[in-house]
């Protein structure tokens, strides 16, 4: 069981960059559609890099408009402030928004 998160948008983003992006912010990618967060040693979160859609048939492969963060209740105390903090951190560079998904609100800070 996990608290989610979800960093999205209105448009698509090239999967390879975008990974490449969050690698760069410090996540680990530990394969072409999964990173982890790790903060102060430990992995604390991970994420999903999916494409989004009501509809199936639109969806590309190699695009991503959707980073779907899954941190397990064992951090959600210690870590969550951290987590959402580079969740926004990363919306903002992206110009996405963040959405709790257990409150049904969008995160702004």
């Amino acid at each position: 069981m996990s608290y989610d998160l979800t960093i999205r948008g209105d448009r698509g983003i090239n999967k390879s960059r975008l990974r490449a992006q969050l690698v760069e912010c410090g996540l680990s990618a530990d394969s072409d559609d999964h990173l982890l967060l790790v903060i102060s040693g430990e992995q604390c979160a991970d994420m999903d890099l999916v494409w989004e859609t009501h509809n199936k048939g639109d969806q590309p492969s190699d695009a991503v408009n959707c980073i779907q963060v899954h941190i397990p209740y064992a951090f959600l105390e210690s870590r969550l402030p951290e987590i959402a903090a580079q969740c926004v951190r990363i919306a903002n560079t992206l110009k996405w928004k963040v959405f709790d998904e257990q409150e049904g609100k969008y995160v702004t800070e």
